[in-house]
């Protein structure tokens, strides 16, 4: 019986190590996760990340300027972050229909994501030899949406620091400095201008070029300094220029300057989710060690010295700094576990090595739980929610169908107030917020009291809810779970409660 027992082993982990390598199956499953992607960014389309550089887009198509003045009457919601994605949207505005402008960023999102995936594998492949495609792509799978997922659904809303590395990273890849290639002078300096420019995208970008410095500092190479530092002067251009405008300093980096830093213990609490999907990582690999299905892992790196690894591969630099800037960012009064996350699939090639010691078929059973278990759930409701916000949007376009009016939104539900903007006067109150450096909350309490607004637009939070239902001055007339309309002075029945 055991003879039998050790024969159906056999020929079932034959059959899983030939099922794990099947080309059909790596790409019918890289089509289910391209889907995930897309569903996942359809569902967080009620997310600030991305409206706000949409509604900065708006404004410069009404008003000509990016940025609202802190003394203008309405403020219209901005981001705080540089306005790199800003400028982007602007110019795919000028050839994309404006009623899929959103769903167009969205696609790019996704594109930034997989981009990322190739980058990593290239900067990977100069660290271990002979790095398995098939390994790398279950590794990642796993690392991306199980240990990391907070990192993903921040991706997928077009946060900007991805945005950032990537361009980063590519002006690195293109000009060939990272493996000291002779290459020609023209993709030498689209790599300086790429590296110089990603620094429009995100403030904490900084930190790559403080591992770009480090790095030549110690390797002193002729055409390496001569590319760090005038992509660092680009990116100190870039700076000056956006400081030269006050409306762009004062809500890029003003406002967030006056933020503190969390608590130690305000910080275990905001990075609680991330923490125990680690700890569950580690029982993991514990168990696998103790039934001896995993071994320990022995050195890989091409460079058998930490000390040549840091002055001869310029990504342990870029990694480490990049890594370092968003653990700092997670401190940030505000922020949350997706900084931190952000800086965790940063070191993705370093991660590797603790990965390497598994098959590919064990790496294949655990994708094959992922995406049988969290996929589809994932899949159900980002979908549903983004039927919801689809809802709202639709009501909020029948019910407002006048011209002349003030109307009051928030920055997670300006996809719908922004299908009424053509005619009206729209307000961010988000921005008031950050102006005075008060709660999103209390804001919104403090203008319906004003009564200065003939509809409120916000989102279906329990605070905001509580606000609007004890005010006087506005009765609901829609709601669901993604926002709140409100209207002034007007008797409406109040539906989808």
């Amino acid at each position: 019986m055991s003879e039998q027992i050790k024969n159906a082993r056999f020929h079932f982990s034959i059959k899983l190590e030939k099922l794990s390598t099947n080309h059909y199956v790596i790409y019918g499953s890289a089509v289910v996760l391209l889907l995930l992607l897309i569903t996942l960014s359809l569902g967080r389309t009620a997310r600030w990340d991305i409206l706000d550089h949409i509604e900065m887009a708006d404004r410069f198509e009404k008003f000509g300027t990016l940025y609202p003045s802190i003394n203008d009457e309405y403020l219209t919601g901005s981001s705080v972050y540089f306005p790199g994605l800003s400028f982007l949207t602007v110019f795919l505005k000028t050839f994309i229909p404006d009623s899929i402008i959103i769903k167009a960023m969205q696609l790019i999102a996704c594109c930034f994501i997989l981009i990322f995936y190739f980058i990593q594998k290239y900067i990977s492949r100069s660290f271990y030899y002979n790095l398995n495609n098939t390994h790398f792509f279950y590794t990642t799978v796993i690392y991306f949406i199980f240990l990391n997922y907070e990192w993903l659904i921040y991706a997928v809303e077009f946060k900007a620091d991805i945005t950032a590395y990537c361009i980063g990273s590519l002006g690195i890849i293109i000009s060939g400095v990272d493996k000291e290639k002779s290459k020609s002078l023209i993709p030498f300096i689209l790599g300086i201008v790429l590296t110089g420019i990603a620094i429009l995208f995100k403030q904490q970008y900084i930190f790559f070029l403080f591992g770009l410095l480090f790095f030549t500092i110690l390797n002193r190479k002729k055409k390496l300094v001569y590319f760090s530092l005038i992509s660092t002067l680009i990116s100190l251009a870039i700076i000056f220029f956006l400081n030269s405008n006050s409306n762009t300093w004062y809500w890029t980096v003003k406002v967030l300057s006056d933020d503190g830093f969390l608590s130690l213990k305000e910080w275990l609490i905001s990075q609680q989710q991330l923490i125990i999907t680690y700890i569950i990582c580690l029982i993991v690999f514990i168990t696998l060690l103790l039934f001896k299905v995993y071994k320990p892992p022995v050195q890989r790196f091409k460079i058998s010295s930490i000390k040549n690894v840091i002055t001869t591969n310029i990504w342990f630099s870029l990694m480490i700094f990049v890594f370092f800037g968003s653990l700092i960012s997670s401190l940030k009064t505000g922020a949350n576990s997706g900084n931190t996350a952000f800086g965790l699939v940063i070191l993705l090639p370093l991660a590797l090595y603790y990965f390497n010691n598994l098959k590919v078929k064990q790496l294949f059973v655990l994708f094959l739980l992922i995406l049988f278990t969290k996929v589809p759930i994932l899949l159900y409701y980002n979908f549903k929610h983004y039927l919801k916000t689809q809802e709202f949007s639709n009501n909020v376009e029948k019910i407002i169908n006048v011209k002349g009016v003030k109307i009051l939104t928030g920055s997670d539900v300006y996809f719908a107030a922004r299908k009424v903007r053509i005619g009206n006067e729209i307000a961010n109150y988000w921005m008031y917020s950050l102006s005075d450096n008060s709660s999103v909350f209390s804001q919104l309490n403090k203008t319906i009291k004003s009564n200065d607004y003939n509809y409120i637009i916000v989102e279906s939070w329990p605070e905001n809810y509580q606000s609007i239902i004890n005010s006087v001055n506005y009765k609901i007339l829609f709601k669901n779970d993604v926002g709140i309309l409100a209207v002034r002075n007007v008797n409406s029945k109040i539906i989808n409660q």
